[in-house]
């Protein structure tokens, strides 16, 4: 039985929003345009050129057989070299930075034109509002960037829902199966920890938060993935939200 909170945590991918709007629009869409985007802005690039190349670097070291060097010079070797390695790490889901950066810029551009809108469940929207007016604060925690989270919740099929969510986290704050990851969220947001409810799809997310001390629901969405038995409370929807 959940005690009573004063703050939620909500994940995305399963939980306000199918996983397959990830996996089958918004990663095809990003590999799709990703060697017209690069090709475009490599130049105003610096940084990110410079982290896939470390990245590429560890990664080579670390044995994987799924990256290529990229060169110092060599304008077109380094475009073609990063298209690759980043394709890779879309095709393994990886959550590296200079990946999730180059993403959520073309995001930004397939939302900004309407190409893109994100989607969320159909009781997103009313259960956002509900506990607004229940005087409760919505938080979100994603291995998306947070600029990804903004322009899928700015540009939903629902609307414009950025008004109720009163701030966003990612791997920035700390890994999502580690526990003081949760704890720094509570302590930035200025709660305890037990005032905070999260609700995710994965088991190994919602042990790590309970293990911080927070309340967790497990949300069994159409398309995820079976959970194997566990001790947590699981939903179906966002309905008890509204209710209590």
């Amino acid at each position: 039985m959940l005690q009573p909170y004063s703050v939620l945590l909500f994940d995305i991918e399963g939980t306000t929003s199918a996983i397959s709007f990830v996996t089958e629009t918004l990663f095809p869409f990003a590999a799709t345009h990703l060697a017209d985007f690069l090709e475009k802005n490599i130049d105003q690039l610096d940084d990110v050129v410079h982290a896939f190349r470390e990245q590429a670097l560890h990664d080579l070291e670390m044995g994987r057989n799924d990256v290529v060097p990229i060169p110092l010079e060599d304008r077109s070797a380094i475009l073609e070299s990063i298209v690759y390695n980043a394709l890779a790490q879309i095709t393994a889901d990886r959550k590296v930075t200079p990946l999730k950066f180059i993403q959520g810029q073309i995001w930004a551009e397939g939302y900004q034109t309407g190409t893109l809108k994100g989607h969320v469940f159909d009781d997103v929207l009313s259960t956002f509002q509900n506990l607004v007016a229940q005087q409760k604060r919505i938080y979100i925690y994603s291995s998306g960037s947070v600029q990804a989270q903004k322009l899928l919740f700015g540009h939903s099929i629902a609307g414009d829902l950025r008004s109720y969510i009163s701030g966003y986290f990612d791997t920035n704050i700390g890994h999502k199966i580690h526990e003081k990851s949760y704890r720094d969220i509570a302590n930035e947001i200025g709660v305890p920890c037990y005032e905070v409810l999260f609700l995710t799809d994965k088991i190994s997310e919602a042990d790590a938060a309970s293990k911080a001390g927070c309340q967790v629901v497990i949300l069994n969405r159409p398309g995820n993935l079976k959970q194997p038995p566990n001790r947590f409370i699981t939903w179906t929807n966002f309905k008890m939200l509204c209710t209590r």
